[in-house]
């Protein structure tokens, strides 16, 4: 028996089934189902659904998949949230955004999140999907938006009441470093961390992260009865991962436009380097710590777990993020590790 499940290029599988005899031939059921998954963004004024249909084929699946549109494109899909009813549109994205040379296109339902409809953290949202021609067709899930997390390491700008003047903390990353936050009602999280910098005339942003989503502090120990996380991030990772970005380019092409450091207005500070966290709600992180194979033994058929909060008999999953960040400045340690021109610090190296 072959079961070959639909999903967006973007989007891991949702299980690895143990194979069956090869004598026996099932191929698709009466009934259709569905692969939905959707992640609000507390911070985002558009959000995605994707419907698409889960199916049985003799054949190569992945071929299949390449060749035939499986958007379920004839649903009605509503978002609620206490007396809102919002109801998505079915919009194309071109595959090539997703696995950057397909020209063939995939059916999302987009909803618009602003003014009155903005995401709401704290509050529920139920979705509900059904299909006109088909009245037993309901699938149901909801999803609690997390509060924004807050950032205390990194800190908030400093401000000198003797110079009256603003600054970002400034960090150096060749030793240790614990990032610490308030959680919020959040249950899983990530760190990242960007800096922009002109390659030449172009502007372009280099990442490190995100780390793995973690449900507890992670080489550290805070408080977490007081709603206190943390995260130890590796002596050297980010001018590691920063070094063998800039590496693409000649030295002297890299720039980092960040002198702006001490200002007496604090929009004037120069904001090129942030750290930022990431909440995500339960059934997300659950679902995202139980496809990760690296925490549930070697025998991914036996050991990994499958999550799904989609109703009905579907597959999939719903859930929601919100997220906050620090601004901050690269110490010259950083900087000299990550390529960046300029003389190698004093002990920086060691």
């Amino acid at each position: 028996m072959r079961l070959h499940k639909s999903f967006l290029r973007w989007v891991l599988p949702l299980s690895l089934l143990p194979a069956c005899s090869p004598d026996v031939e099932v191929y698709a059921p009466a009934k259709e189902l569905y692969a939905v998954y959707g992640v609000l963004n507390a911070q985002a004024q558009t959000q995605y659904i994707s419907i698409t249909k889960v199916y049985q084929s003799e054949g190569d699946a992945y071929l299949y998949a390449a060749t035939h549109d499986l958007s379920a494109r004839d649903m009605q899909v509503k978002l609620m949230v206490d007396s809102i009813e919002m109801q998505g549109v079915l919009v194309d994205v071109l595959d090539s955004a997703l696995n950057g040379f397909s020209p063939r296109s995939t059916g999302v339902y987009q909803f618009t999140t602003a003014g009155a409809t903005a995401i709401q953290p704290g509050k529920r949202y139920d979705l509900e999907i059904t299909r006109p021609d088909a009245p037993d067709t309901r699938i149901t899930a909801w999803t609690l938006v997390p509060t924004a997390p807050v950032l205390t390491s990194p800190s908030a700008p400093i401000y000198s009441q003797q110079e009256q003047t603003f600054t970002f903390p400034t960090i150096d990353f060749d030793e240790e470093y614990l990032a610490v936050f308030w959680s919020g009602t959040g249950v899983g999280f990530e760190l990242r961390l960007y800096v922009r910098y002109w390659e030449g005339a172009k502007e372009k942003i280099a990442r490190w992260g995100p780390t793995p989503v973690f449900l507890e502090p992670k080489n550290c120990v805070a408080n977490v009865q007081m709603g206190e996380m943390c995260h130890k991030i590796r002596k050297g990772s980010v001018p590691n991962v920063l070094h063998g970005i800039f590496d693409d380019y000649r030295p002297d092409t890299v720039e980092l436009n960040d002198t702006n450091r001490v200002a007496y207005s604090l929009d004037s500070l120069s904001r090129d380097t942030w750290m930022e966290v990431t909440a995500i709600d339960s059934f997300l992180a659950y679902y995202l710590h139980a496809n990760n194979p690296f925490g549930f033994g070697v025998n991914l058929l036996q050991d990994k777990p499958d999550f799904s909060n989609i109703g009905g008999g579907n597959t999939g999953i719903f859930g929601s993020i919100n997220m906050s960040r620090r601004y901050l400045f690269l110490g010259s340690c950083t900087r000299w590790l990550s390529g960046l021109r300029g003389t190698q610090p004093p002990g920086c190296g060691d």
